[in-house]
């Protein structure tokens, strides 16, 4: 639902790449959006299965490893994959939990390749996922608010500081130099966007 909003403020046409694990209500995205596989899903599998099939999953893992050495170069170890991922579901049982680590790979193999295809593209959703943990915790700290003004400057505070911490600049000393250059700020907030804030900075102070 969300997304979907994000999608319609786009201002290209062009497609947007998309990346979620594989539950069915997170591909609903549209015609102008390139799914993409994380591939981390695909690992825990076997990485969770370690115990049980210590030599297939040892195998698997390392071709994953191998994978994320070199990116650029891993369409033929991907391949790889997907051929011991074809063998191995002839060796298992529908119900067994290999089988379903196997037949995971091989069902969204093509989301999975994204990244060999579409220049960019993330071998996973690590990085999103940890961005994930920030609202998560203000939503925590948002029971202490007393009212919902507070709960709001709370939301926009967080906005910020993570889009400062994302454009690599200090979120601390980037909300000091926004109050001590209000007026500044407030007659070019473009030029105070987080990722023009070094330059706008230097205009100040010269």
């Amino acid at each position: 639902e969300v997304f979907g909003d994000l999608l319609r403020k786009r201002s290209v046409d062009e497609p947007m790449l998309a990346m979620a694990d594989a539950a069915a209500q997170n591909r609903k995205h549209g015609a102008n959006v390139i799914e993409l596989g994380c591939l981390v899903h695909a690992r825990r599998n076997f990485f969770d299965l370690q115990k049980d099939k210590p030599e297939e999953c040892e195998k698997m893992l390392a071709c994953f490893k191998e994978v994320y050495r070199d990116p650029e170069s891993a369409a033929p170890i991907m391949q790889n994959i997907y051929e011991l991922c074809q063998s191995g579901i002839l060796r298992h049982g529908n119900n067994t939990s290999i089988h379903k680590a196997y037949r995971y790979v091989i069902n969204h193999w093509d989301r999975l390749t994204g990244f060999l295809k579409y220049p960019g593209a993330p071998l996973d959703n690590n990085e999103v996922e940890r961005e994930l943990k920030k609202p998560i915790r203000h939503r925590k700290n948002s029971l202490f608010f007393k009212n919902e003004i507070g709960a709001e400057v709370g939301d926009i505070i967080t906005s910020v500081v993570a889009t400062a911490i994302r454009a690599g600049i200090n979120p601390v000393s980037y909300l000091e130099d926004l109050m001590k250059n209000s007026d500044d700020a407030k007659q070019s907030p473009t030029d105070w966007l987080p990722w023009n804030y070094t330059t706008a900075k230097l205009q100040a102070l010269a």
